[in-house]
């Protein structure tokens, strides 16, 4: 049976709320990311929407590139992670009522143009920088989800007889 969430469940209405070493981690790098040098760096080889359709900011696919990073998440996993976690929707300035998180395919394309345009390395490195300066040093993490496998179909064991196959 499907449940319909009230009001007072939504994220925003929740009365309990911890703050967690993801979120923390988040709202210190908020400071310590050059923002603007990353996004004019990438700025004038990134799509201004004169075809297709809008291109997402660019700050906002700088910052879901850096929780791949950081996170080592694929683009289907952070499309995932940022309709799950608040904190890094907020992170990514992600608000779902007004927009949806940018699709698997438009991460991975992201991704690909700042690798064909030798930009990936340089704002890893920036961002480096940018913290070794203030005496920070990044280690990157996982996020570990479970996962459902198939198990190959091998023979058939027989059935060894037992004493409930006579009752």
């Amino acid at each position: 049976m499907d449940r319909q969430l009230s009001l007072a469940q939504a994220e925003s209405f929740e009365k309990y709320r911890k703050a967690t070493r993801r979120s923390a981690f988040l709202y210190g790098m908020e400071s310590l990311v050059p923002w603007k040098k990353l996004c004019d760096r990438v700025a004038p080889f990134y799509p201004a929407g004169e075809r297709g359709r809008p291109p997402r900011n660019l700050e906002q696919m700088i910052r879901i590139y850096l929780l791949q990073d950081w996170f080592s998440l694929n683009s289907r996993e952070a499309e995932e992670i940022l309709y799950e976690n608040r904190a890094m929707r907020e992170f990514a300035r992600i608000d779902l009522w007004k927009e949806p998180v940018p699709e698997e395919s438009t991460l991975r394309n992201f991704s690909r143009l700042l690798k064909k345009k030798k930009v990936d390395g340089e704002i890893i490195a920036a961002v480096t920088i940018s913290l070794n300066d203030r005496g920070v040093k990044l280690t990157r993490g996982t996020i570990r989800e479970p996962s459902l496998a198939k198990l190959p179909s091998g023979p058939k064991k027989i059935k060894e007889p037992s004493v409930w196959d006579g009752v």
